[in-house]
């Protein structure tokens, strides 16, 4: 159907806890029971990795829990976080609508800067009805492009390159979290902004780092949210044999993700409905989310999400192991992207996941992660079907999150060529990717091996091919309907083969600060599915990026 996929991500779905492990043993708890110190560290264990689980990225099996109660009174915390990463990316194979048009994007190098700061301040009681009152704060300043070699108008439509170079501009500031939490006996409520993320980061995402990534996340799915979270089997029971079972309910005013940007005009909300079990072992989770949107122009997008995660972890030898999915199914309707025969609205119904393994032992570490994104090679039926993922869902370095964004983006473009078209059809701009992973079945292994303390080196090899074939909605219309990819050739569904390597270093500084050093490096080498019109390949495309990166906690 409709080829721009307008409900790539209907995220803000997650469910925000504090990513710093404020416990909710005190939610779970009966208000007149005394445990001995190995069932509250138990029940401890559980109500951590409950906030990790929505508060971090991925599955929080391999991480360790806190085993002590918070002690009494006022506690505050301070973190600090400034990155500077510059990144150049080869020559890339685009394809134009004519023969006199360039059909080649030249080496494009960045220049980003983002300094991240924020705190905690956490009052908590051990005894009596209420047992926590939080505040967190945390905001983004100067995070944007500083400098680009060129900004060619065949990428206007990338959110990234659509940005402005001006440290100074309104789009290079951002208020992430500003919120109040109170916890009582029976439950937490939650009242402000709010990262949100939940599961494997499919559709809501933190934005936070992962250490078998490569490149970096630029984003997060950040709302202004009211959320109440419970664990009613706790309720006058007794906590050690209590179902860690938890509800979670939750209104969003969407500030930005993929789809929306409150600053842009955009009016985005969720309704969200969550249950998660766990147990120190396993988590599984499912959730609905009702996404209502319109921009202003008055394009709407009014769907369901169903999403379901399943995480389980424990030791094999020496060997920390876990093995976790998360698969999720969107429907609704939407009137971006009409088409000549479906003028009114498009129907939505895409479906995707992923299933990941893996194993982690000291100074070793491996990851496998399967994925797969449904796809769409019927521009002019009722139905979008290609799914994209949430944009920080980072899977390699270059295909997704370089190569077929500029694809797209250009793809975008042709569409608004004023050559071609009077007038581009409604929400044509959503055809560009922004790097996510979408319309893919695909494989990535990544390993990691730590020769010194301070020091990591990351490998990884991407296989990727695409469930249907992959068209461009221009091409196809210039052929009269017959499949065309972007580069005008027959549409294909190999998607090609990519190879990465990362290094890391770290250095600690002393005073809560650390100078982290890193070096990420890709080339992808595509498949059938980009061949021009006379069945040439496309040229490998290759990028190279650095960080530094100053952390501070305290």
């Amino acid at each position: 159907g409709g080829p721009a996929a307008p409900l790539s991500v209907v995220g803000g779905g997650g469910c925000r806890f504090n990513a710093h492990c404020t416990p909710l043993s005190a939610m779970a708890q009966a208000p007149d029971v005394v445990y001995p110190p190995a069932a509250m560290k138990n029940r401890l264990c559980i109500s951590t990795l409950i906030l990790g689980l929505f508060g971090g990225a991925g599955p929080v099996l391999a991480q360790s829990p806190a085993t002590q109660l918070p002690k009494p009174g006022l506690a505050a915390k301070a973190n600090l976080e400034d990155r500077l990463l510059t990144q150049s990316v080869s020559p890339v194979d685009v394809g134009r609508p004519l023969a006199t048009d360039e059909s080649r994007l030249n080496r494009a190098g960045v220049l980003e800067h983002r300094l991240r700061a924020g705190g905690e301040l956490d009052w908590h009681a051990r005894t009596g009805f209420l047992r926590h009152l939080g505040l967190a704060i945390q905001a983004d300043v100067f995070a944007g492009p500083l400098w680009r070699n060129h900004t060619p108008a065949l990428l206007e439509h990338d959110p990234l390159t659509g940005r402005s170079d001006d440290p100074l501009s309104a789009d290079h500031h951002l208020l992430r979290r500003f919120a109040g939490t109170v916890t009582t006996t029976i439950g937490r409520l939650s009242v402000g902004r709010m990262v949100s993320t939940w599961g494997l980061g499919l559709l809501a995402q933190s934005g936070d780092h992962d250490d078998f990534q490569f490149g970096v996340k630029r984003g997060g799915t950040v709302v202004d949210r009211a959320q109440f979270a419970t664990m009613p089997a706790a309720w006058g029971g007794d906590l050690r044999t209590a179902l860690p079972l938890f509800l979670v309910l939750a209104v969003d005013r969407v500030v930005q993700d993929d789809l929306a940007d409150l600053a842009n005009g955009d009016s985005a909300s969720n309704m969200v409905a969550a249950l998660l079990y766990k147990d120190r072992t396993t988590a599984a989770g499912v959730y609905a989310v009702r996404r209502n949107q319109e921009d202003e122009r008055g394009l709407t997008i009014d769907a369901t999400v169903a999403d379901v995660f399943v995480a389980h972890g424990g030791k094999l030898g020496a060997w920390k192991v876990q093995a976790a999915t998360e698969w999720l199914v969107i429907a609704g309707e939407t009137t971006y992207f009409r088409t000549p025969t479906n003028p009114d609205l498009l129907n939505l119904l895409q479906y995707g996941g992923v299933v990941r393994l893996q194993a982690d032992r000291k100074r070793f570490g491996g990851r496998l992660e399967v994925g797969l994104a449904s796809g769409d090679d019927d521009p002019f039926d009722d139905t979008v079907g290609n799914l994209k993922f949430a944009a920080d869902h980072r899977v390699g370095l270059v295909l997704f999150g370089e190569g077929l964004r500029r694809l797209t983006a250009t793809g975008a473009a042709n569409l608004a060529d004023p050559r071609f078209t009077g007038s581009p059809p409604q929400g044509f701009e959503r055809l560009a990717t922004g790097g996510a992973v979408s319309q893919a079945l695909y494989i990535n292994p990544v390993v990691r091996f730590e020769p010194f303390t301070d020091l990591a080196l990351l490998g990884g090899v991407l296989w990727a091919r695409s469930p249907r074939p992959l068209i461009d909605p221009y091409q196809t219309g210039l052929a009269g309907g017959a499949l065309r990819n972007q580069r005008g050739g027959k549409a294909g569904q190999d998607l090609g083969i990519e190879v990465d390597a990362a290094v890391r270093w770290k250095r600690p500084l002393g005073a809560g600060l650390a100078l982290h050093l890193r070096l990420d490096a890709g080339v992808w080498l595509p498949g059938e599915a980009f061949d021009d019109a006379e069945g040439r390949p496309m040229a490998a495309v290759g990028a190279i990026g650095g960080q530094a990166l100053l952390t501070g906690e305290w």
